[in-house]
């Protein structure tokens, strides 16, 4: 557990909440650690949201320390998602982005990225049967100018 409370300070609490994965020890841990740290709210707001399981496992102590905040908490809701709204701007006007599905924008891709000083790459794939689009291949190259969406399951590709 020692991992899990460098995790605790060190990163958001939704982050440690997710290491977690619903085990009510290291929920409570974690709980305990944002406690002693200072972080009342945090502790609170996570103490609030899983409180059916962590009664009865959070020491008495804990608990009491959190009495006076967690009535007046609002547990995030547990989305998928980016937390910042800036996130969700592209820093690049659309006509900068390329979708490479042919070999004519594989070659201006290849050309530009070749001469890029820095080149950013994110990958999404999909094996699982389960997805509506089991083909599901997509590289993401970008440089500070222009994003390649790279279809990697293109039958051309």
């Amino acid at each position: 557990t020692c991992w899990l409370c460098y995790v605790v300070h060190r990163f958001p609490v939704h982050i440690s909440e997710d290491y977690a994965d619903g085990d009510p020890s290291l929920l409570a841990l974690i709980v305990a650690q944002l406690s002693k740290a200072g972080s009342t709210t945090s502790a609170a707001m996570l103490f609030k949201k899983h409180e059916a399981t962590l009664r009865g496992v959070v020491d008495a102590p804990v608990i009491a320390s959190l009495e006076g905040v967690v009535g007046s908490v609002h547990p995030r809701e547990d989305v998928f998602g980016p937390t910042k709204p800036s996130s969700l701007v592209l820093p690049l006007p659309e006509d900068r982005v390329v979708f490479v599905d042919d070999p004519s924008a594989a070659q201006l891709a290849l050309e530009e990225l070749s001469r890029a000083a820095v080149v950013g790459i994110d990958l999404e794939w999909s094996s699982r049967g389960d997805w509506p689009d089991a083909k599901l291949a997509l590289m993401q190259l970008a440089t500070p100018e222009r994003v390649f969406l790279v279809d990697l399951a293109a039958e051309c590709m």
